[in-house]
C-alpha cells in the first residue's frame, strides 16, 4: 500500500467513525443525499447545527458528523414522504 493510499484509507475510516469529524456544506449534502437548498431549509428551521471556527487564519463553517447523523432520520422520513407523493 502506498503512503497516499494509506492516507486515503485513514481519512475514510476517520470520517466513518469519528463523531467530531468536520464536513463542509458540500460534503454534508453528499453525506445526507440532499441538495444544498434542503440543507439550508434544515439550518433555517434549526434542525441542524452549523459550527464555525478558524483554521489557518480562515473562518470556516462546518457540520459535525454526529449532528448530521442526528438529522438522518428526518432526512429519510422526508425522502420517504416525497417518494410516496410522487407515486
Amino acid at each position: 500500500m502506498t503512503e497516499d493510499q494509506y492516507d486515503d484509507l485513514f481519512e475514510t475510516i476517520n470520517r466513518m467513525t469519528n463523531p467530531e469529524f468536520r464536513y463542509s456544506k458540500y460534503k454534508a449534502c453528499e453525506y445526507l443525499g440532499i441538495s444544498r437548498a434542503t440543507l439550508d431549509n434544515y439550518i433555517r428551521e434549526g434542525k441542524v447545527n452549523v459550527r464555525s471556527g478558524s483554521e489557518g487564519g480562515f473562518k470556516e463553517k462546518y457540520f459535525l458528523k454526529k449532528d448530521l447523523d442526528a438529522l438522518k432520520p428526518l432526512v429519510e422520513k422526508h425522502k420517504k414522504k416525497e417518494h410516496e407523493h410522487n407515486k
